[in-house]
C-alpha cells in the first residue's frame, strides 16, 4: 500500500479503506486449509490420547524397549502434532478480520490438548 492509503488502526494495525469500508465477510481459502490442519490434528490428538490413556495402546509396547517405545510413540504421535496443531490454530486468528467459531474452536481444542500432555509431562516428572 502506498502512504495515501494506508490507515493505521488502534493496536498498529495497517489496512487499506476497502478493509476498512467493508471487511470481508468469510474466511480466506488460506486460512481455511489452517483451519481444517487444526482440526486434523486436534482429532488425532484426542483419538491417540484416548487411545494412550485407556491403555489401548499398551498391547505396542510389551516388548523389553516398551518403556522407550512409550516415550518415543508419545513424544511423535501425541506430543509434536498437539504442538503443531496448537500452533496452526493460533495461526488462523487474524487481528484485523473476524475470526469465526471454528477457528476459535481449534485453537481452544488444541490448547486443551496441550495443556493436558504438558501436565501429564510435569506430573511424570514429579513422580520419578
Amino acid at each position: 500500500m502506498c502512504a495515501t492509503c494506508d490507515f493505521l488502526l488502534p493496536g498498529n494495525l495497517h489496512v487499506c479503506p476497502r478493509c476498512v469500508a467493508a471487511p470481508p465477510k468469510r474466511i480466506s481459502a488460506g486460512r481455511k486449509k489452517l483451519v481444517i490442519a487444526a482440526y486434523i490434528f486436534a482429532i488425532w490428538g484426542t483419538v491417540g490420547m484416548v487411545a494412550f490413556m485407556t491403555g489401548a495402546a499398551a498391547g505396542l509396547f510389551k516388548s523389553a524397549g516398551g518403556a522407550a517405545a512409550v516415550g518415543a510413540f508419545y513424544s511423535l504421535f501425541l506430543f509434536i502434532p498437539a504442538l503443531v496443531g496448537g500452533a496452526l490454530g493460533i495461526s488462523c486468528f487474524d487481528r484485523r478480520l473476524r475470526n469465526p467459531p471454528s477457528v476459535w474452536a481449534a485453537a481452544i481444542w488444541n490448547s486443551i490438548l496441550l495443556l493436558i500432555h504438558l501436565m501429564l509431562v510435569v506430573v511424570g516428572n514429579l513422580k520419578r
